[in-house]
């Protein structure tokens, strides 16, 4: 069956600027194989176009083709450039079905008429004469061309002639009848007083069901009512016991309470004891000021001695060095800006090597505070020093250390007992621990016995 091929965005063909493209042409191909593919001038398919199509003046011609082709469409302008392209483009579904709509039937001695659809004649009428059923053709109705009833092949009723005067067309579902209108209208009465009676009967049934299922709710409410009731004397008994649990925890609570802060109160005074035995056995306060833990690390510096406190006490138990060698400590006047390395430093003391010996120091750049000093976190090693007159011009030290077995001197240890000062009485608020070569590891602690 023949179809139109319509591309309503190419008509007419404008551009941009609302104005005709001229010579602006449409190139037809089959969508599957890309071959040029022609179309025709009218339904009959027998006068071919091409598959090159040129507007004229804007517009394409009609264009018909089998209702099973599928088109790609390239819109091109003159120069050939490309405009747009139309990809898998079917045609219409049967023209003629699709443009009929309706059958006119005029009053008793006029003209009945039904529309005609056939692209070539669209907008024409085939009439007849209402009371004669006479058909009328080849004559002209005001600037109307009558050209005859439509058959079933061109969307038409299929109808040679409307019937008796005063019939109606009316659908069967698959063709037109002719009937007179008092029988439609009777059987559309039957039928609408079927389906009134159909609907009472439906609406009595509806009305019984929401009857009853009105009653099952009312039975579901009451019985819902029961159970919600019994469930609120229940929970109220419940809340008692609840009620009476929790003022007995209550008292339980209040009463360890009590108990509990007795026993704190009780602590408390012992601990108060305490702290005052301690603190005369120790004859003042001690704070820790400062805490140090070195790892690999150059030196270790206490800065800030001040005088708030009557002396210092510098302790670690886990000291070593990257190298076996002495610890040496040097102070400073500016708390750590700069570092006395002049040779003002003297020591006078005990040293033990497997026996005792005199040790004493003048002018050095430094205090040695521990001899040998071993490269191992497992050895011996450990130091305590006192600092005394701290920020003050009296400042001195005094040292007592030990270090474990060196591999550098065979002795199982090596202690120094030494007092430390400086020939230039200046006030020292910095000191500074290091290694005599390699880096400091360990754990350093300042503490501060107070006045």
């Amino acid at each position: 069956m023949a179809s139109r091929l319509i591309l309503e965005s190419v008509q007419p063909s404008l551009d941009g600027n609302g104005d005709i493209i001229a010579g602006a042409k449409l190139l037809l191909f089959d969508a599957d194989t890309l071959a040029a593919k022609a179309v025709y001038s009218d339904y009959t398919l027998g006068v071919s176009l091409g598959s090159t199509i040129t507007a004229s003046s804007g517009y394409f011609p009609d264009m018909w083709c089998n209702d099973t082709d599928v088109y790609r469409v390239e819109w091109r302008d003159a120069s050939n450039a490309l405009l747009d392209t139309f990809e898998r483009i079917h045609p219409l579904s049967p023209d003629l079905s699709t443009e009929i709509d309706r059958a006119v039937k005029s009053p008793v001695g006029e003209w009945g008429c039904t529309l005609e659809s056939v692209a070539t004649r669209k907008g024409k009428m085939a009439a007849w004469h209402t009371t004669t059923g006479d058909l009328i053709s080849a004559t002209v109705i005001g600037e109307i061309a009558v050209v005859g009833v439509l058959g079933v092949d061109k969307g038409g009723t299929g109808l040679t002639s409307p019937g008796a005067s005063g019939n109606q067309l009316v659908s069967n579902g698959v063709g037109w009848d002719s009937i007179p209108a008092g029988t439609a209208v009777a059987a559309l009465s039957t039928a609408l007083s079927t389906e009134v009676v159909t609907r009472g009967s439906s609406d009595v049934s509806l009305t019984s069901s929401v009857s009853t299922e009105i009653s099952l709710r009312a039975s579901a409410d009451t019985s819902l009512s029961t159970a919600v009731s019994t469930a609120t004397s229940i929970r109220a008994s419940a809340d008692t016991s609840l009620n009476a649990a929790v003022s007995t925890e209550i008292s339980i609570r209040t009463s360890a309470d009590t108990s509990l802060s007795t026993s704190a109160a009780s602590e408390a005074s012992v601990r108060a004891s305490a702290d005052t035995s301690l603190a005369a056995q120790i004859g003042g306060k001690i704070d820790l000021v400062s805490t140090v833990n070195a790892s690999a690390a150059s030196n270790v510096a206490f800065t800030g001695l001040a005088s708030t406190y009557a002396y210092y006490i510098l302790v670690s138990g886990n000291l070593h060095q990257s190298a076996v060698t002495n610890l040496k400590m040097q102070v400073s006047t500016d708390n750590g800006s700069t570092w006395d390395s002049a040779a003002k430093y003297a020591s006078q003391g005990n040293r033990m090597a497997g026996s005792l010996l005199y040790f004493g120091q003048n002018s050095q750049t430094s205090f040695d505070i521990a001899e040998y000093i071993t490269n191992s976190g497992s050895g011996k090693n450990f130091l305590n020093m006192e600092i005394y007159g701290a920020n003050d011009a009296t400042c001195h030290f005094k040292a007592h250390s030990r270090a474990g077995y060196s591999n550098v001197v065979a002795t199982n240890g090596k202690y120094f007992d030494m007092v430390h000062v400086r020939a230039d009485l200046t006030a020292v608020n910095a000191i500074k621990l290091y290694a005599a070569s390699g880096t400091i590891t360990g754990d350093f602690y300042l503490y501060g016995v107070k006045k």
